[in-house]
């Protein structure tokens, strides 16, 4: 690898030359970017840069390119960020913008990459941006202005709820004026939501930084107000928040939420809707369901028409007739013996969009 001139326009970049021959052709082991070094914390980030293919004797046609992939050496999965369909993408040449005898024009390359907590916290230190399925007869790549930038997510702000639907989740965010340094295990929250005689109260959880959440369904139609407690009675932005909410009547059509959760009486011998209609447990097991891909097909899913192996399962389940999930969080990317810290959230927040999905397609999740 060398950084030499291009010979066409006079930009610096990095070459890849004097490759291995294997039978008197050029054989690339992939050109590679470690990113390890870029990637300091879980999130999105922007990548782009750009490529030229050339070589003495390569003949260059329509079609030659390469393909960009994300791989983790001594992580589980072969490619162990989680990034969006563009993680994987063609580049092909075009041989009419050939430019000044040079054999391949520049070609833009510009994705985003999002990063698990775990990626992060991974010790192999093998995490590289590879350039895959170049044409053996290449004898140059030249790549020019590598960037890559952290996309800062957008501040959360404080959230409340005033209006909902009976028994579909909800959720309030109230921003702490105060940063402990273990929330968990020093703090609580409880949100008390009241209809007349109607009175429940909920749990909140801590959500990383200063943020708190609560996640409730409301049983009945009608105005519910709510107040908030929080174990620190001085911070305002989580403690006394109060409102109303306006609850109307569930307008899909899934028995879950039309009829209400699902329990147990102690003068039947069988599981019923809130409302008292006998409920049939039926469920199918799925104890890696974390694992599987939420927003691509995957290497697992050989012949099924589907953009998400996990929402392909999931979509099975209930046009057979399942009426329960049971799942167990193995592979999960957070992990709790040593308590709940900032390092489990990004994983916790992968796991909320597998749950959230299961509720929508009205399965109960055991």
């Amino acid at each position: 690898v060398s950084l030499s001139p291009d010979g066409v326009d006079g930009t610096q970049c990095i070459k890849y030359s004097d490759a291995a021959r294997d039978n008197n052709k050029y054989s690339y082991s992939c050109p590679t970017v470690n990113l390890y070094n870029y990637l300091k914390k879980a999130g999105t980030y922007k990548i782009s840069f750009a490529v030229r293919l050339g070589g003495e004797d390569v003949d260059m046609v329509a079609g030659t390119g390469f393909k960009i992939i994300i791989r983790g050496n001594g992580a589980k999965d072969e490619n162990s960020f989680i990034a969006p369909d563009k993680q994987k993408k063609n580049y092909r040449f075009d041989p009419n913008a050939a430019i000044d005898g040079f054999p391949g024009e520049w070609m833009d390359v510009d994705f985003e990459l999002s990063v698990r907590s775990s990626d992060i916290d991974n010790e192999s230190h093998g995490w590289f941006l590879c350039m895959h399925t170049i044409d053996e007869n290449i004898g140059e790549i030249y790549i020019d202005n590598f960037r890559i930038a952290y996309a800062e997510p957008a501040p959360e702000k404080e959230k409340l709820v005033d209006t909902a639907e009976t028994w579909l989740a909800n959720e309030m965010t109230f921003l702490a004026n105060k940063t402990v340094a273990d929330p968990v295990g020093t703090q609580t929250l409880d949100a008390t939501f009241t209809n007349g005689s109607k009175s429940l109260t909920i749990p909140g959880f801590w959500d990383g930084d200063n943020i708190w959440r609560v996640r409730f369904a409301l049983p009945e139609e009608g105005t519910w107000t709510f107040t908030t407690v929080f174990s620190d009675k001085t911070d305002s932005g989580v403690h006394g928040k109060t409102g109303s909410i306006n609850v109307t009547k569930y307008s899909g059509n899934l028995e879950i939420y039309k009829r209400g959760f699902v329990k147990t009486d102690p003068d039947k011998h069988y599981f019923t809707y809130a409302d008292g209609t006998p409920f049939f447990y039926l469920g199918d097991t799925h104890w890696n369901f974390l694992t599987e891909e939420y927003d691509k097909a995957g290497s697992r899913s050989t012949g099924s028409d589907t953009t998400s192996h996990f929402k392909y399962i999931v979509n099975k389940r209930v046009a057979q007739g399942y009426t329960v999930y049971q799942t167990e969080p193995l592979g999960a990317s957070f992990d709790f013996t040593d308590g709940i810290t900032a390092k489990d959230i990004q994983g916790l927040k992968n796991a909320d969009k597998y749950f959230k999905y299961i509720a929508s397609q009205g399965l109960v999740h055991a």
